[in-house]
This record gives structure tokens, C-alpha cells and sequence, in this order.
């Protein structure tokens, strides 16, 4: 640090709107307020050393000191480029946690005198390590399923060493309501803070699978509706069209239970099915030789039967089906 953690400073403020930055991230905004530009050029000419806090509500354009939240952190402006439209880019890099004590008269800028949080280096308890890989795994989950993220990401969290410090990269990088990332930025204790944080994963994840199968269900709902409207506009005889329907009502059903969460069902069902799928190709071969239909119609009819490949490019092309679905898809005619 290039001040005394024990003391009190005196430094412009900057609001943020919408935005919490935390310790040790290196992040880049720009800045169009005159009274925030102000502020930076402040910081230029003496430390560079700015105390960077989140607005209370985002819509106010002119925030006084009392629109702000008391805890922020303190950032050394790293760059500053100079954009189109009045605006300033910078670049910085938050140091440490801070607390506003008070506020301090300036026409041009805010201004406030804040007091540096000093994270302490206590041993850590096998209930921390335990937390720790708690929370790394339940982040591993939550990149799996979020939308794309930076590909080292994984390399750094698995650099963190401290509870604090894993709490405040992951809430860095998650895709939250800035309300949730305050209230994390607020929690002083290391412990606390990544429980805080491990709660708002498990939520996080729940929520991510929801809209995941919630996705699957409206494609392969359409995927099925698609073939149903195409086979209702073709011939077909009576006793295939009857079992036809029954095939695809099954797959229905099963695409339905697997959306719900019911796997064992799936498993349940996948013989039942397959022994359909072999039953009804014995019924259309016994109606064709009925209905004296020659070797190449039976064939061409057979050839229709066997649907299976039609539709997992009809679902499987816009749809990363589960491995059980796809098998279903490969060995049921429908």
C-alpha cells in the first residue's frame, strides 16, 4: 500500500452508479459527470488515491455525500483517457476497504475523510479450508452453467488463499444486483463474508438451472410440434398412425419428467420405450405384408418409421440434450 493502513485519509470521492468495486480488482469506467472528472484530476495531482463508493439510488445525478454508501474502497487511479463527449476513461485498482467517518466541505468535488480497514491475517481453522472448497466448488458449478466468462478465471480462484479474498473475487466476477455485491462489501469478518457469498452461489445456481430447463422444455416443445404438424401433413396407415401418436406422447412425457427434475423416471422408462420402439416396427411390417404392399414399399415405409435421426437433428441441433435424451432420441422411433 502506498499509505499508513493506521490512518485516517482525506480523499475525493467518486460515486458510482450501479457499480461495487472491491479490493485488488483492476477495473475500467468511464466518467461523465463534471463534479466525478473533477474529482479524478484531484486524485492526479496529489496520489492518485480516490475512495470509490456505490450510490444508494442509481437515478440521482448530482449525489451528495449522504447518497452514498458509508463503505467503499479506497482506489489508485491507474489511467486516465480522455473520450469523445466530455467523458473520461480510467483505469484503477481498488487497495483495501474503507469507511467514510466524515464528510468534508468542497465546491467542486466530494470530498470525505475515510478510514482504511486493515484485513487481518488470523490462522485459518479447517472449518475456513472446509468453507473455502466449499465455495470453490459451488463456483465451478455456477461456471458451468452462467454465460461465458474469462478463461482464467478458474487459474485465480484457485490463487486465493484467504476467505476474504476468494469472497471478494467471486462476488467480483458474479453477475449480481450491485444491492447483493454492497452487502458483501459491507461484511468485515473473512468468515461471515464468504458464507455470505456461498449462500448467494447456491441461490444463484438454483436460479441458472431453472432458466437452463426452463429453455429445454420450450426447444424440445417446439422440436415436437414441428414434427407433429410435418407427420399430420403426410399418409400414413391407420395402425401406424395410431402407434405413431403413442411413440411421440411417451417422448413427450419423458422430455416433460426430465425437465422437472425426475431422472429416475427417465431411467424407468427408457426400456419401456425401446421395447415400443421394437413393437411397433414388428406392427408396421405385419400391416404392410397384410395390405400386400411389394419389398420396396414395405421398405420405404420402414425407412419412415424410423424417425429417430430426423428428430434429434430437429431438437439436437438447437438443444445440447442431456447424454439419457440422446440416447432415447437414437434408439426410439418417433
Amino acid at each position: 500500500m502506498d499509505f499508513d493502513m493506521q490512518k485516517n485519509l482525506t480523499l475525493p470521492v467518486l460515486p458510482l452508479r450501479g457499480l461495487v468495486v472491491f479490493p485488488k480488482s483492476l477495473i475500467h469506467f468511464d466518467v461523465g459527470r463534471k463534479k466525478s472528472i473533477t474529482a479524478i484530476n484531484k486524485a492526479m495531482k496529489a496520489d492518485q488515491l480516490v475512495f470509490l463508493t456505490s450510490q444508494k439510488d442509481a437515478a440521482i445525478n448530482e449525489p451528495d455525500i449522504f447518497d452514498v454508501y458509508d463503505t467503499g474502497v479506497i482506489a489508485k487511479v491507474v489511467q486516465v483517457l480522455k473520450q469523445p463527449e466530455n467523458t473520461t476513461r480510467i483505469v484503477i485498482e481498488g487497495q483495501c476497504r474503507a469507511t467514510i467517518i466524515n464528510p468534508v466541505f468542497d465546491e467542486k468535488c466530494l470530498v470525505a475523510e475515510v478510514k482504511p480497514y486493515e484485513e487481518e491475517s488470523e490462522y485459518l481453522t479447517a472449518r475456513d479450508s472446509a468453507l473455502m472448497r466449499t465455495v470453490k466448488n459451488e463456483f465451478d458449478k455456477y461456471l458451468e452453467i452462467s454465460p461465458k466468462m474469462p478463461s482464467d478465471i478458474i487459474f485465480k480462484v484457485a490463487l486465493c488463499k484467504r476467505p476474504g479474498e476468494l469472497a471478494d473475487f467471486i462476488t467480483a466476477n458474479l453477475i449480481l444486483d450491485y444491492r447483493v455485491k454492497q452487502s458483501i462489501l459491507e461484511t468485515f469478518p473473512e468468515s461471515e463474508r464468504l458464507e455470505s457469498v456461498l449462500d448467494v452461489l447456491v441461490n444463484e445456481n438454483f436460479v441458472l438451472k431453472l432458466e437452463d430447463e426452463i429453455s429445454q422444455k420450450a426447444v424440445c416443445g417446439l422440436a415436437l410440434s414441428r414434427l407433429l404438424i410435418e407427420y399430420s401433413q403426410e399418409e400414413r396407415p391407420p395402425l401406424y398412425s395410431s402407434h405413431m401418436g403413442l411413440a411421440v406422447s411417451r417422448f413427450t412425457e419423458v422430455t416433460y419428467c426430465h425437465n422437472n427434475g425426475v431422472e429416475q423416471y427417465i431411467y424407468g422408462q427408457q426400456k419401456e420405450i425401446v421395447g415400443l420402439e421394437r413393437a411397433l416396427r414388428g406392427d408396421v411390417i405385419d400391416d404392410g405384408v397384410r395390405n400386400g404392399l411389394s419389398d420396396a414399399d414395405l421398405g420405404e415405409l420402414l425407412n419412415d418409421f424410423h424417425r429417430s435421426e430426423r428428430m434429434h437433428r430437429l431438437v439436437g441441433g438447437n438443444l445440447q440434450l442431456p447424454g439419457i435424451l440422446s440416447k432415447i432420441l437414437q434408439s426410439v422411433a418417433i
